[in-house]
């Protein structure tokens, strides 16, 4: 076990936030001062899915001390799979929270000595508070030369899918100690990069760093810190719109025709980027060579909003935008390449952030995808 994770529960998952800490959740046994057998309870088996709202767990022994209260330090909750899987919630954690619908049954530990009873909790409603799947926009810094930058992509491999399965990464390569082949100039005259633009534009200090949906940015390279990044933008800023793509590359030209509906209306900058995925680096930092979600081109700003390029939609209404983009690896190798549209959105404070993002082979197409 981790020390330090997110759990997802059975699909469709919710998301808890878990960290085992010093102790082992299976070790020591119970204490002269309190035998099993032990009962579990919630306070309530029905939840709404909107992230906030909580079921909270007590456990007690055979003399009904509430050993949460008694002695919460060697009380640890898990959720216990169909498939005889399990994962623990966090060390000292009594409550559980979920963003998507499903249901889950927990177990309390005492010591190592698990309950004789389980209990269920089932999340409920999740399409009343976001209607489309959200996706959060992870933007990697990094650069093939990088020594540090392989903890980085290890802490991004290493996240839960459940978390996974609503982030879209694209990688902004970049020069530094050493010359990167992937990287994108963006001032000739400067001989500026877009990893080093990044860097730049939102004051971070160098390779590796990550920019968490344009709104936050993050230096820490675990897998835990990673996610709770994720689900805190999941949390605070659910999608307010779905998109729709249908890509068609020809003789190494894209077009595809993005598709927007909001279901609370708003406006939004509607842009794009191609992606280059399964690339070898022999000389490259990574320990397989190999490097992914690299960015090649793309439209508008890129990580900023555009006043001039944004559109008002009206909730229920759709907006389409058709995109044109080109590089040698259309032509030369279309199988590794995809394209992501991601609708931007200013907040009240001015600034911008990534509402919804999606991923689309370049011959292919994604359509909107709901929540339960």
């Amino acid at each position: 076990m981790k020390g330090c994770f997110i759990i997802a529960a059975l699909l469709p998952a919710a998301i808890i936030y878990s960290c085992s800490g010093n102790v082992d959740p299976e070790g020591n046994g119970g204490t002269d001062a309190s035998e099993g057998p032990y009962t579990v309870s919630v306070d309530k088996t029905e939840l709404e899915a909107d992230a906030t709202s909580v079921v909270t767990f007590t456990l007690k022994d055979e003399n009904g001390i509430d050993l949460t209260t008694a002695d919460p330090s060697g009380v640890y909750f898990r959720i216990e799979y169909a498939d005889g899987g399990q994962e623990y919630l966090d060390r000292l954690q009594r409550t559980y929270s979920a963003f998507d619908n499903g249901t889950y049954v927990f177990r309390g530990v005492y010591k190592g000595v698990p309950s004789e009873n389980t209990v269920t909790v089932t999340a409920v409603n999740r399409s009343k508070y976001e209607k489309f799947h959200r996706n959060v926009a992870i933007y990697k810094m990094t650069g093939t030369w990088c020594p540090n930058c392989p903890s980085m992509t290890a802490g991004l491999n290493g996240m839960e899918d459940a978390v996974k399965e609503h982030t879209v990464i694209l990688a902004c390569h970049g020069n530094g100690s050493g010359n990167d082949p992937y990287r994108v100039v963006v001032d000739p005259s400067k001989d500026a990069d877009l990893g080093n633009l990044m860097l730049s534009t939102f004051d971070l200090l160098g390779f590796p760093s990550l920019v968490i949906n344009l709104n936050t940015t993050l230096t820490l390279r675990t897998s835990s810190a990673i996610e709770e990044a994720v689900n805190d933008q999941r949390r605070n800023y659910p999608a307010t719109c779905g998109i729709k793509v249908e890509a068609v590359c020809t003789d190494g030209e894209l077009s595809a025709k993005a598709t927007l509906m909001s279901d609370k209306g708003g406006t939004y900058d509607l842009e794009c980027a191609l992606l280059l995925d399964n690339q070898f680096v022999a000389t490259g930092e990574e320990p397989d060579g190999m490097y992914h979600h690299i960015v090649r081109s793309y439209s508008g700003d890129f990580c900023s909003y555009t006043s001039a390029n944004a559109v008002e939609v009206a909730t229920g209404d759709e907006y389409e935008k058709t995109f044109r983009l080109s590089s040698t690896e259309l032509a030369s190798q279309p199988e590794n390449c995809n394209i992501v549209v991601y609708a931007l959105k200013r907040l009240d404070d001015g600034t911008t952030m990534v509402d919804n993002i999606v991923s689309c082979p370049v011959n292919g197409s994604v359509d909107y995808v709901y929540n339960e």
